[in-house]
C-alpha cells in the first residue's frame, strides 16, 4: 500500500469550504460507549474572510476524510460544529480552532412523543427514536442485538428523550449504543462486531511501535486507516503485544491484588482476534502525526471493563 497521504476537510452551511490545502491538525475521539464522538480541528493562517464564518457558526457540519492516494480512503469524522475560536499560534501565525461533535445535538435535544400500537417490539422503539433524530441528521446503522422480542401486548406511549428510550432498550438487551458519523449503532456488550473482513494489524500494514496490554483491553497504534471503524474486527498477533506490568503493593512487594480483583486482566487470545471499541486519531496535513490509537477487546470481554490506569512505558 502506498502511504502518500490524502485528506479532505469540508465545512458546510449555506455554502461549503475545503480546508485541507491549509495546515490542519485534528484530534478525534470515538467510542462505542454512548458518549458523543469529539473532534478538535486547528487550522493555521486561514484568511480572516474564511475564518470569520466559523466564529459566527455559519458553518454547521464538518466532514474529515483521510487515507492514501492509492487507498484506502474514506470518512473518519462527520459531525456538528459547536465552536469556532479565533486566535494566534505565534506572533505571525493565526489559528482557528474548530470544535465539533458527532450526534451530540440528537442525544441531548431530541424528544419522542408518539404512541405505538399493540404488538410493538424494541426494534420498533429504536426505529421511532431514529425517526425522531432524523432532523438532526441521524440515520440507522448497525444494530447487533435481536430486538424482535418482547412483543408488547398493549399500545406503548413513548414520551421521553430519544436517548432515554435507547438507553432503556440497550440496557434490557445487554448492549451499548452510540452514534458513529451520523448513524445510530448498537452492539451487544460481548462478542459483537461489524460485518466484514478482519483487518490485519502488523508492521507491514501500518502498525506503529509495540501494542500494549491494558487493564481490560489492548492498545495499538497504526497509520490512519478509514477501513478501521468502531466495531471493526482486527487480527493482532499475540507475540507483538507487551503484557501489562501490574503495580507492586509496597506492603508485600508483590503484584497488587486489588487490580486483579476489581479489574480482571484477561489472557491475550492465541487467535489474536479483537474488536475495536475506542479510537483516538491524531493527524497533521503538514506534519508527522498521521495515526490512530485503537483500544481493543477480545472475545468474552466487556467494553466498559477498560480502565487506562496504567500503560506499558512508551505505549
Amino acid at each position: 500500500m502506498s502511504y502518500i497521504r490524502r485528506c479532505s476537510i469540508v465545512a458546510e452551511g449555506a455554502s461549503s469550504v475545503e480546508l485541507s490545502e491549509m495546515r490542519c491538525r485534528f484530534e478525534i475521539s470515538q467510542t462505542m460507549l454512548g458518549m458523543p464522538n469529539m473532534c478538535y480541528l486547528r487550522v493555521t493562517n486561514l484568511s480572516p474572510q474564511t475564518a470569520a464564518p466559523f466564529h459566527d457558526l455559519e458553518y454547521k457540519k464538518l466532514t474529515i476524510s483521510a487515507g492514501y492516494r492509492d487507498g484506502p480512503y474514506g470518512v473518519i469524522f462527520q459531525g456538528d460544529i459547536t465552536q469556532g475560536a479565533l486566535g494566534r499560534e505565534t506572533q505571525t501565525d493565526t489559528l482557528l480552532t474548530i470544535v465539533a461533535h458527532d450526534g451530540g445535538n440528537a442525544k441531548t435535544s431530541t424528544a419522542l412523543n408518539t404512541t405505538l400500537a399493540a404488538g410493538s417490539t424494541p426494534k420498533d422503539h429504536v426505529d421511532a427514536a431514529v425517526k425522531a433524530m432524523a432532523p438532526a441528521g441521524i440515520s440507522k446503522g448497525y444494530v447487533g442485538p435481536d430486538l424482535s422480542q418482547p412483543k408488547y401486548p398493549r399500545a406503548v406511549t413513548l414520551y421521553a428523550m430519544a436517548s432515554t428510550v435507547l438507553d432503556r432498550i440497550a440496557n434490557s438487551a445487554n448492549a451499548v449504543w452510540s452514534i458513529q458519523n451520523g448513524k445510530l449503532t448498537m452492539f451487544k456488550k460481548q462478542d459483537d462486531h461489524l460485518p466484514g473482513d478482519i483487518i490485519e494489524l502488523s508492521p507491514h500494514t501500518g502498525l506503529i511501535g509495540m501494542p500494549a496490554q491494558e487493564i481490560g483491553a489492548v492498545w495499538a497504534r497504526c497509520l490512519i486507516n478509514p477501513s478501521i471503524k468502531i466495531g471493526t474486527q482486527v487480527h493482532l498477533r499475540k507475540d507483538l503485544i507487551n503484557e501489562l506490568v501490574i503495580p507492586i503493593a509496597p506492603e508485600t512487594g508483590q503484584p497488587d491484588p486489588k487490580f486483579n480483583n476489581q479489574l480482571q486482566i484477561p489472557e491475550l487470545p492465541a487467535a489474536g482476534i479483537y474488536t475495536v471499541f475506542e479510537i483516538d486519531y491524531d493527524g497533521d496535513t503538514r506534519g508527522l502525526p498521521w495515526y490512530m490509537d485503537l483500544h481493543l477487546i477480545a472475545k468474552g470481554q466487556h467494553p466498559t471493563e477498560r480502565a487506562t490506569l496504567f500503560q506499558f512505558p512508551g505505549g
